[in-house]
Parts: C-alpha cells; sequence; structure tokens
C-alpha cells in the first residue's frame, strides 16, 4: 500500500517515456521485486532511464523469468506514462529457489541477467488479530528467525500511512509514536479523523539477489508478506 502512494505520487508529476531501442544497458536502472505468495511467484520490473523516465521495450528487447524448469514471459502494464511488466511463475515457492530475470537484447547491445534466491516463511507470532495498541507505546511484532529484512508498513483512517525497515528480524519494535494521526487540512470542512480506528499491518521478509552487472543501477529483492489488523488507540 505504501509503495502504491508513493507510485502514485511520482506518476502524478508525469513520466515521460524512452523506447528501449534507443538506449543501452549501462543507461537503464532495473528494479525487480519477486513476491511469493502460496500458489507461486511473481516477479514485477521497472526500468527508468533517470528520474521520471520509464523505459519501454522495443523490437528484439524482452524480459524473461526463469526458475528450474520454470519459464515466463512478461505482460506489460502502462499507466500514465510508467511501463511495468509483470510475470507469473506458478508453483515457485520453495525458500531458496533461484529466480533469474533477463533482459534479453539484440545483437548491437548487451544482454543481462538478475538473480535471487526466494525469501524464506514469514511467520508472526505477535501481535494478534484486533489487538488494542497504544499510539505511545512501542509495538513488538515477534517473528520467525530466518535471513532477510523485516518491513512493516501500515494503513488506517487514524494514522498516516508509512513503513519502516528493520535491519533484523525475531523481534521488531515499531517505537512509540512512528504511527502517528494525519496533520489536519487548513480549512477543511470534512469531519475529524477518529482517535481510534483499525490498522492494517503489512509485514514482510525480504532478501536481497544480485543485480546484472550491465545495468546502470537498480536492486533485485525477494519478498513474503503478510497481513495483520490492530486496533489503534491514542
Amino acid at each position: 500500500m505504501v509503495r502504491l502512494l508513493i507510485a502514485l505520487a511520482l506518476l502524478a508529476a508525469a513520466c515521460s517515456t524512452v523506447d528501449s531501442s534507443d538506449l543501452r544497458t549501462s543507461g537503464i536502472t532495473s528494479h525487480i521485486v519477486v513476491s511469493t505468495e502460496t500458489g507461486g511467484s511473481t516477479v514485477t520490473v521497472e526500468m527508468s532511464a533517470g528520474g521520471l523516465t520509464s523505459v519501454e521495450l522495443h523490437d528484439a528487447d524482452r524480459l524473461v523469468a526463469r526458475s528450474g524448469g520454470t519459464e515466463a514471459g512478461f505482460d506489460q502494464d502502462d499507466f500514465l506514462g510508467r511501463h511495468t511488466y509483470t510475470a507469473q511463475l506458478p508453483g515457485v515457492v520453495a525458500s531458496g529457489a533461484l529466480v533469474e530475470v533477463s533482459l534479453e537484447r539484440g545483437p548491437d547491445d548487451t544482454s543481462v541477467t538478475s538473480s535471487v534466491a526466494l525469501a524464506p516463511p514469514l511467520r508472526v507470532t505477535a501481535p494478534t488479530e484486533t489487538t488494542n495498541i497504544p499510539r505511545s507505546q512501542d509495538l513488538l511484532l515477534q517473528t520467525n528467525h530466518a535471513d532477510g529484512q523485516i518491513r512493516v508498513a501500515w494503513t488506517g483512517s487514524c494514522v498516516s500511512p508509512g513503513d519502516t525497515v528493520y535491519g533484523s528480524d525475531g523481534a521488531v519494535v515499531v517505537q512509540a509514536g512512528t504511527l502517528v494521526r494525519p496533520e489536519p487540512v487548513a480549512g477543511a470542512t470534512t469531519p475529524p479523523l477518529p482517535q481510534a480506528c483499525l490498522v492494517t499491518l503489512t509485514i514482510s521478509r525480504i532478501v536481497d539477489g544480485s543485480l546484472g552487472d550491465g545495468y546502470d543501477g537498480g536492486s533485485i529483492t525477494a519478498e513474503r508478506s503478510l497481513t495483520r489488523v490492530i486496533s489503534s488507540v491514542p
């Protein structure tokens, strides 16, 4: 949710587009996320040429995702000039399974392959659903121990959306005052925001992979996520 809000804010600034055929691989920044759920993994790729210039694949250029004996092409989604590429890898769920994402190019430029191992399973034993959590107190999240960072994102009618990435797992503490009520809009005639509400926590385990050397920059990560709904009170 938080990344969606950020993406929408960026899109509001209007994206420009450049064809991949007009770029060398060394001029492309690529961000790749492999999200694993019950039935398989979804690979999402966004490429840019600096700032808000989105890259659209053309001519002989294509993206391919592979894991074991499974191979998948990508579907393209365009929204306000931003191009997102998505592939499905059904049945690819095992912790540590290697996923490779290749940008294959014509003979006049450099093809490049990035890779990441699927994130370990994520379990959260605390908090329990609908637990009353005062915003004035620390919020303790208890996760199973495994490789990777833990990201906690939140959204609700009485708090400003946000997220934080923690460098360790196990006991994760969202410090008191991290979840805050939005500032009132001057002159607004809408009813005041509630003091208490249900807040959805999205908890993710994130593992970094190896981005292909030919890119200008970017990242490849694997993640598993789950949600908890708590009652946020003053």
